[in-house]
């Protein structure tokens, strides 16, 4: 089943990463951007236009994804998986895993960096990914409960456009009940 997931996970998020380039506003990383809230996926965010939601699943696994076009070509994501149960430790790293290896496995794809960051308070994976020569992304995969987040930006690989991915990722909030950190925190 984890193997499955991950690759829903990959299709899902990188099938909606790739757009022709644009000229970004540099002048304030969000302005214009509208604030979308998601009560069934617990969360919002802000995103530079209305978002392209798509829903899949595999077995008892549902995934939404929630992606916007920044005026860059940069695609903005938030998707969300709900598992039929909450994974054990070992079983979420080994999802982990697998999605990583999925994410940077390609032909044309390498990890740039991995390291650990917070989504919203929560522990989490951010991965930095070349896409291929002209295009890298940014990562956070973490978990609360039986849910699985990935909330990801894949543009021109410019170090200008830094600032706006980084107020992107901060932008994101869980709502809902509190999430209370695990006994213990996943480590890749």
């Amino acid at each position: 089943m984890l193997a499955r997931v991950a690759l829903l996970a990959v299709a899902l998020t990188l099938g909606c990463s790739s757009s022709p380039a644009r000229t970004p506003d540099q002048n304030a990383p969000l302005a214009g951007w509208t604030r979308v809230r998601s009560a069934p996926g617990g969360f919002s965010v802000a995103l530079p236009t209305a978002p392209r939601e798509k829903r899949a699943s595999e077995g008892l696994v549902r995934a939404h994804l929630y992606a916007s076009e920044g005026e860059d070509g940069t695609i903005y994501e938030v998707a969300y998986f709900d598992l039929p149960e909450p994974l054990e430790p070992v079983d979420r790293r080994a999802l982990m895993e697998t999605v990583v290896v999925g994410l940077t496995g390609g032909r044309r794809t390498r990890l740039l960096s991995a390291r650990k960051a917070s989504s919203s308070g929560v522990p989490s994976l951010e991965l930095k990914v070349a896409v291929n020569a002209e295009r890298d992304g940014t990562w956070r995969i973490f978990y609360v409960g039986d849910r699985m987040y990935q909330v990801s930006a894949v543009g021109p690989a410019e170090p200008t456009h830094s600032p706006i991915r980084a107020a992107f990722f901060d932008s994101f909030r869980l709502h809902g009940e509190p999430y209370r950190a695990p006994a213990h925190v996943d480590e890749r």
